[in-house]
């Protein structure tokens, strides 16, 4: 016997007593509390219970960043609907699988970041996410004048919106369909679904921890505008990250066990450059290139960038020898820096210092602007490549006024350029110039005193800045007596240096 259109809720124990079988049948029942047997059954009849359940209402919520900046970000929420209210392992599956990166997203202070929340109807109704709230934790600022459509409600605490842009009452387009098995493709295109938005300004300056904010549908509502109850929800009781036994899985990314919550991730983006100094080689001759005068070090840092990771430090350990080495008077040391960045923002080591302590004397040349400086007279191109790096994707050429390139035994001479080539293309473009060479010979001599000393009394003026600039012997960034009497100093040999 069967009970056509009853519910569980309508079906009671009292429908046992009034139930009488077959007329026939002796109206004798034993045991009353007993839900094995019905009144006037004899052991000739049987029976079974058949509950007709009501069909189901169900709303999930997926909250993802879809904009940084008002630039979508790559964010993509997949779908495995395959057994979606299917019996597996005698339980009705309630939810799909979905899939949708949570790890943080990095942004600076005073960027906007875009939530959106995809509200999906699971279930067997048609129906509206008549409420849905957010929380703003510390770091994240709710700015309404970039939140018009829609426009939100916060707390009083400043720690909570919520919007109600999806509910019935904001119109009929607003509702969700029913789930449609029949024609599910296993990857959710049989889930109808609704988004909405959210801007939330930036305002942390804390590098260290993880931003993450919560969503929540809190209130429910059928086709027809009336409260209904979610089959694996409770949409008035947001759990929100109160303890771990919320979560399904880990903690860091976690499921929780409502479906109707979600969250997503953010991190302040930092930039941290780090350096590390050691020595690379020791040539007797300053030939770095020959294995005959040159001893090779290996002192390159040994990285490790674990901790640096996971975020339990706040630098890489670097692990390289700082033990002395032993060396001569008049030995070259070739030391290499080298920047890392242990940021998340990509970045440049505009200006490096190395101290020279007493006793060591730089040998290579001094770049000032498009200028290169310091360079002796008498210094051949040979030689002043050498002072170069030895990167052999690096190449030095010297080049004429005309771009004509010069001889590698000619000397380097004011005026002339230099030209770095890296893998054959040209990325820096210096003018050498050689102080006290005012004639361009590469020489300092009597004629580039007088050269000098003619520009300054005006009867031959020199226009070329690189000639200029070798006259300025005092570094004062004029041409004065002063700099024709150090010239002529450094000419008679009663100076070592210009």
């Amino acid at each position: 016997s069967v009970y056509p259109n009853k519910t569980a809720e309508e079906l009671n124990s009292t429908d046992k007593n009034n139930y009488k079988g077959n007329d026939s049948n002796p109206s004798v029942d034993s045991d009353t509390n007993n839900d094995t047997y019905f009144k006037g059954q004899e052991d000739e009849d049987d029976f079974e219970k058949v509950v007709l359940l009501p069909k189901p209402f169900d709303l999930k919520l997926m909250k993802y960043i879809s904009a940084i900046n008002d630039k979508p970000t790559t964010r993509t929420i997949t779908i495995d609907s395959s057994n979606l209210n299917k019996v597996v392992n005698g339980k009705v599956v309630t939810t799909a699988d979905y899939d949708v990166s949570k790890v943080p997203l990095l942004v600076k202070t005073g960027d906007y970041v875009t939530y959106t929340f995809r509200i999906y109807n699971e279930g067997e109704v048609d129906g509206y996410a008549k409420e849905i709230s957010e929380d703003i934790p510390e770091g994240l600022e709710y700015d309404a004048s970039v939140n018009t459509n829609p426009a939100w409600t916060v707390s009083n605490n400043g720690k909570t919106i919520t919007t109600d842009f999806l509910s019935k009452a904001k119109g009929e387009s607003n509702l969700i369909k029913a789930f449609d098995s029949e024609n599910d493709d296993g990857k959710g295109s049989g889930l109808s679904y609704k988004d909405v938005s959210v801007k939330l300004k930036v305002v942390s300056t804390d590098t260290k921890n993880i931003i993450r904010n919560e969503a929540a549908i809190t209130k429910d509502e059928n086709s027809e505008g009336e409260e209904i109850t979610d089959r694996d929800s409770v949409p008035e009781d947001w759990k929100k990250e109160d303890s771990d036994d919320n979560y399904e899985d880990n903690p860091e990314y976690p499921k929780y066990k409502e479906d109707d919550e979600d969250y997503d991730n953010i991190k302040l983006a930092t930039f941290d450059l780090a350096l590390r100094k050691f020595i690379t080689r020791i040539s007797t001759d300053g030939n770095f290139e020959d294995t005959n005068t040159t001893t090779t070090y290996n002192r390159v840092p040994q990285v490790d960038s674990s901790k640096l990771k996971v975020g339990t430090a706040q630098t890489a350990i670097y692990n390289h020898s700082k033990e002395p080495i032993y060396l001569n008077r008049g030995d070259y040391v070739l030391y290499t820096i080298r920047a890392y960045n242990e940021g998340d923002i990509a970045g440049y080591a505009s200006e490096i210092v190395d101290y020279l302590p007493e006793n060591i004397d730089i040998v290579d040349y001094e770049e000032t602007g498009n200028d290169l400086t310091k360079i002796k007279e008498n210094t051949s191109i040979s030689d002043y490549r050498k002072h170069f790096t030895s990167n052999k994707s690096i190449e030095v050429k010297i080049y004429n006024r005309n771009g004509k390139e010069e001889d590698i035994n000619t000397n380097i001479y004011t005026g002339s350029i230099t030209k770095i080539f890296y893998n054959n293309a040209v990325v820096n473009e210096f003018t050498n110039i050689v102080t006290g060479d005012i004639n361009g010979d590469g020489k300092i001599t009597v004629a580039d005193v007088s050269k000098a000393y003619m520009h300054i009394k005006e009867t031959n003026k020199i226009n070329e800045s690189y000639y200029l600039k070798a006259i300025d012997a005092n570094k004062d960034n004029k041409q004065t007596m002063a700099d024709i009497s150090k010239i002529y100093s450094y000419v008679r040999k009663t100076i070592s240096n210009l």
